[in-house]
């Protein structure tokens, strides 16, 4: 139908109900609720759906999403928290992946650019992908250390040619006048 927000009112009826649900059932109805909630935008109800349903059974998946929910409200902290407390052992690769970008990207909003930039690396080692070798470049360009900013925003470029916001950074990164030589061929092809 497309309309998650119609099933909302029967999970909550269901969870009120005077028949009990069984443990499994209410864990299924709230991770439900989770994702009907998320898809509506309703990330703060969200969030205490998954909550309530990892309270009765740890989820690695259900934690990530509740982790990424908590990004999205702002609850760094909590998020970090979250992510921290997967069992990593339990998610497949691409999912430990995105735990790590997720712990990264909390750390860079908790101003904390050196745990962020350990974690991208983590998950480089994981897998290179032109995002995780863009991510890295433009911390290590914030913090100054455009040198050694530059590898990492080539190969992003080099990856994703059709990428404009990498050919931007790594144009930017050259910090040497005598270096905007080298720079000029990414910035043109962005125009």
């Amino acid at each position: 139908l497309g309309k998650p927000g119609l099933a909302i009112p029967y999970l909550d009826q269901a969870l009120v109900s005077k028949e009990p649900l069984t443990p499994l059932e209410r864990r299924d109805a709230l991770s439900s609720q989770g994702y009907l909630y998320a898809e509506e935008g309703q990330y703060a109800q969200a969030a205490k759906a998954w909550s309530q349903s990892l309270a009765l059974q740890p989820d690695p998946v259900i934690a990530l999403d509740l982790a990424k929910m908590q990004h999205c409200l702002g609850q760094f902290r909590e998020s970090l928290a979250t992510l921290e407390a997967i069992e990593t052992a339990k998610l497949p690769a691409a999912l430990q992946i995105e735990r790590l970008e997720e712990i990264a990207a909390n750390f860079k909003m908790e101003k904390q650019p050196a745990k962020a930039l350990e974690t991208l690396n983590q998950a480089n080692q994981l897998k290179s992908t032109p995002d995780h070798n863009y991510q890295v470049g433009l911390i290590l360009k914030e913090e100054h250390r455009a040198q050694e900013a530059i590898p990492y925003l080539e190969k992003a470029v080099a990856a994703s040619p059709e990428n404009n916001t990498s050919q931007v950074a790594l144009g930017s990164a050259y910090p040497d006048p005598k270096q905007y030589r080298e720079a000029a061929p990414p910035c043109e092809q962005c125009t």
